[in-house]
């Protein structure tokens, strides 16, 4: 696990902290403790109080088996619990200038001789609302103008080698009335940079799991045609585009397969078949 800028020892366990220079560690322990971080339920998704608005939380219990995975990954590959994870992903994505959540802090919790909880504080989105949420409410330009922006948005954090690994519709969010805007990427913490073991493949196969319900022929081969020019521009193009294709066909069944045999959102049958567009 990569080094914790703060560590603290109480009576409650210790605690290691990934944060900002601003970060108040004592405050976020106690708003986490409050929260209810020591309980076996322990869930967190949202903004703790009123008082703080502007810092969304993400948390859970990590439970023995989990903790042990977790543990087991670190000590082979080095990549640490996927909230700190998350951590240095948007810290990445954030120094290349993609449009993230500012994040503020991560952390675990370590008692009993194991990690019990981890957890993510980033700054809310302000001004900006999920993709789906305007989606069927623009006219054809302006899903045009979505779809082009989405796509050299993607081309261009896969050609710097960083995979997203959950690049799924909800997690985009957009500006209202700036079609042509900046598309901000959330809950980046299954990829990273540096050649992550899903590809960029994987990425345009959770893309496309909605096109056949939500999405045109002519806005599908916008988006591939968008992103393959997108590649070529950053010096980093798809040399071998069929096969590349195909290697997106296969994820995406793979990935309808395990969403169907776990009762998911695009595990029905409108979503199974997608043959990619002719460009």
């Amino acid at each position: 696990m990569t080094r914790a800028t703060h560590q603290h020892r109480d009576a409650t366990g210790t605690w290691r902290t990934w944060h900002q220079p601003e970060w108040d560690v004592a405050a976020g322990q106690a708003a986490l403790l409050a929260a209810g971080c020591g309980q076996a339920d322990f869930r967190l998704q949202g903004v703790l109080a009123k008082s703080a608005p502007n810092i969304w939380w993400k948390g859970r219990r990590v439970t023995p088996n989990t903790a042990r995975r977790y543990a087991w990954r670190a000590a082979l590959t080095g990549r640490p619990f996927p909230r700190v994870v998350e951590w240095h992903n948007l810290r990445w994505l954030q120094r290349h200038l993609f449009h993230v959540p500012r994040p503020l802090a991560a952390g675990v919790w370590r008692a009993q001789g194991r990690v019990q909880a981890q957890w993510l504080a980033t700054e809310t989105l302000v001004g900006w609302i999920p993709w789906e949420q305007e989606w069927e409410q623009i006219d054809p330009p302006a899903r045009e103008q979505r779809v082009h922006r989405l796509a050299h948005t993607v081309a261009r954090m896969h050609a710097l080698g960083f995979v997203h690994a959950d690049l799924f519709e909800r997690n985009w969010m957009v500006q209202p009335d700036r079609p042509g805007g900046p598309i901000a990427l959330l809950d980046a913490w299954a990829g990273g940079p540096g050649g992550h073991r899903r590809g960029a493949a994987y990425d345009l196969a959770c893309c496309s799991m909605a096109w056949p319900v939500l999405w045109s022929q002519d806005l599908q081969a916008h988006f591939l045609a968008s992103y393959r020019t997108g590649r070529q521009q950053q010096g980093r193009p798809i040399r071998h585009w069929g096969p590349f294709l195909r290697r997106v066909q296969a994820a995406r069944t793979a990935r309808w397969k395990r969403e169907a045999r776990r009762g998911e959102r695009y595990g029905n049958e409108t979503y199974r078949d997608w043959q990619p567009p002719t460009l």
